[in-house]
């Protein structure tokens, strides 16, 4: 059975149980401060649970696509995803536990006719009327669990909302206990792998607060929720959630671009995974408007991106500029092909998806190429080869390091000039005076080099934190964060009392809520001035002859970066014309309007026509400024230039 199916004859059943079919939110939480991205089902309900709100309808079905930030580090297993289809259906107030467990088990039992010998079931510890209903069903009592919060009580949705206990339904995979444990002690409890839990169904009671206090919901509710993954690994009878015709189209176009075969070696398959569930999920944020950053939103999907290109690499795939073809997406296209007509944000959105993908990935080629060689050809080495050194010694004995102009060898090179690796980065090599330091040294990359590697070649610090990991070494990410700050301090001195930072907090303020970029599409919109800074202030208005930087809502203006100068151009209300010099965007996701009020005043919360002579103002050939060559082209094809 094709995950379509499923996924059709899920909303079926439920539309004929008399709910009501709402289409997936996007995965920006509206108006939830609580929470990054969606999370749940239930998320776009949350008013409707706390009484906030009145819903459409009592009972309530959707599929909705989520996001969980938790588990990006773990995707290249065989399980692990960030972005999931979850199947959910939802009381409002109507019917609780004993209808709610019918409608699970006429559904699994009845309609995708899951054999019922393979399912168990769990309830909350004190839950004895799930307990009963559960039992009644035909599910012998020594395959329902009795399990305490950890497992059996869900939520709240971010750091407050609705929650309460919960019971879930578990697949049993088969065979003996993975662990060597007895029959009677295996259960969905253990960790050995072989059950999978495949819907939740989430008796929603309480409220709690921050504080984690919880207060019961004006009236009890249900929340349910089958990731469409898990059950159509288990409909497929696939080894993992990969292996099933979700992710098969994606899988074999990543093969395709590398030449690679899936299943064929541990390390390319891990690889693989990565590149086509992170491309998968970054097709889908970019859809609904979130843009690489280093804050937020932007950051994770910066971090997707980035993580798919470090695994892209160790399949062979890069960047390649002279054609501006950025093997993401590729990838992302099929995404787009397979799941364009479920969720038409990815179809419509085509165009940005791609070019976004190529932007990112191109600038962050040049940095792979320059720091990862330093990190993984010369500073892994060099630790591991300290490390080697001080096998066998006694863990207190003196510990010598060949002193500045002295060399170490290590395994991927010549001799090497230990002053001459990265200079500072090799500054904890004349602090190692014992073998236990030296054998510390070994397993870990100082915060310092971490710092350096950023400050001066741009790399990442959790990509350095991913390759490390590779290689059995971890990041001292408390030395990094120092580093950072000791940076921030020396910016402070640097900028007088301080008023660069205060800007810049500003800015951090401003950016809460990203500016919409309209520029690939138009070079005239009409938006909103959402915000006016002078002389470094927020401020509700500007007069004739002021300086200024304006936010508006959204903007065809492209904010200077990539080797493009920023747009100029004007900004015209009723009550004013402000004239704009250049456009940058200080923090991601905040695009700034720099320039004079040319006549009359423009002020927050004014409806303007926003224009950029863009076409017909640009000379024809490139700036080459931070340009590669070959960039000349893509900005020509671009029509900025």
């Amino acid at each position: 059975m094709q995950s379509s199916e499923i996924r059709q004859r899920f909303l079926d059943f439920f539309q004929g149980q008399g709910h009501l079919l709402v289409p997936s939110s996007s995965l920006i939480p509206a108006g939830d401060p609580t929470l990054l991205l969606t999370t749940a089902g239930m998320v776009q309900f949350k008013p409707y649970f706390t009484g906030e709100m009145e819903p459409p309808r009592r009972r309530l079905t959707s599929v909705q696509k989520c996001f969980r930030v938790t588990d990006v580090e773990s995707v290249g297993d065989s399980s692990h995803l960030t972005l999931f289809e979850m199947l959910g259906n939802f009381s409002i107030g109507d019917y609780f536990k004993h209808e709610a467990i019918d409608f699970a088990w006429e559904f699994i039992t009845g309609n995708l006719k899951l054999p019922k010998e393979r399912l168990w079931t769990t309830v909350f510890l004190d839950d004895d009327e799930a307990l009963e209903l559960w039992a009644r069903k035909g599910v012998p009592r020594e395959r329902i669990r009795r399990l305490g919060e950890k497992d059996n009580f869900w939520g709240p949705a971010g750091d407050e909302g609705p929650c309460g206990p919960c019971s879930e339904i578990h697949y049993d995979n088969g065979g003996p206990c993975r662990l060597g444990k007895p029959d009677d002690q295996c259960g969905p409890d253990c960790s050995c792998g072989r059950f999978l839990e495949i819907w939740n169904l989430v008796f929603m009671q309480f409220y709690q607060d921050r504080a984690r206090k919880r207060t019961p919901l004006p009236r009890p509710n249900i929340d349910t929720g089958m990731g469409l993954e898990r059950i159509t690994r288990v409909m497929q009878g696939a080894a993992s959630v990969y292996d099933t015709d979700i992710f098969q189209p994606i899988i074999a176009r990543v093969c395709e671009l590398a030449h690679k075969r899936y299943g064929q070696d541990g390390g390319t398959d891990i690889a693989i995974r990565v590149v086509a569930e992170h491309a998968r999920s970054a097709a889908f944020l970019i859809a609904d408007g979130v843009v690489p950053g280093n804050a937020g939103r932007g950051y994770v999907l910066r971090r997707l991106i980035r993580r798919a290109i470090l695994f892209g690499n160790k399949l062979g795939l890069a960047y390649d500029a002279a054609n501006a073809d950025s093997f993401l997406a590729a990838v992302a296209e099929v995404v787009i092909q397979h799941l364009g007509g479920v969720y038409p944000e990815l179809a419509q959105g085509r165009t940005f998806i791609v070019r976004v993908l190529q932007q990112e990935e191109a600038q962050f080629a040049r940095t792979i190429e320059t720091g990862l060689p330093l990190l993984e050809e010369k500073l892994i080495p060099l630790h591991k080869e300290v490390g080697r050194l001080a096998m066998g010694k006694q863990a207190e004995s003196p510990f010598r390091i060949p002193s500045t102009g002295g060399s170490i060898r290590i395994p991927s090179s010549e001799t090497v000039s230990v002053a001459g690796i990265l200079d500072a980065l090799t500054a904890p090599l004349l602090e190692i005076q014992t073998s236990a330091e030296a054998v510390e040294f070994s397993k870990r990359i100082s915060g310092l080099e971490a710092f350096m590697l950023y400050d001066t070649y741009g790399f990442p610090v959790e990509v350095t934190a991913e390759v490390a990991r590779e290689h059995g070494l971890s990041v001292d990410m408390e030395g990094f964060n120092k580093e950072m700050e000791a940076q921030r301090e020396r910016a402070r001195a640097a900028s007088g009392f301080g008023g660069d930072f205060e800007r810049l907090r500003v800015y951090q303020e401003l950016g809460a809520g990203h500016t919409a970029f309209l520029g690939y599409d138009t070079t005239h919109a009409t938006s909103e001035v959402v915000a006016i800074i002078v002389n470094g202030e927020r401020a509700n208005a500007a007069g004739q002859g002021q300086e200024a930087e304006v936010v508006l809502r959204e903007t065809p203006f492209y904010a200077e970066g990539g080797g493009q100068a920023g747009d100029g151009g004007r900004l015209e209300s009723p009550r004013g014309l402000f004239q704009v010099e250049d456009t940058q965007s200080p923090v991601a996701g905040l695009i700034v309007h720099r320039g004079k009020v040319a006549s009359g005043v423009i002020a927050a919360g004014d409806q303007v026509a926003a224009t950029t002579p863009r076409a017909t103002t640009r000379p024809p050939t490139c700036c080459t400024r931070r340009c590669a060559p070959s960039w000349a082209a893509t900005c020509a094809s671009r029509g900025r230039w």
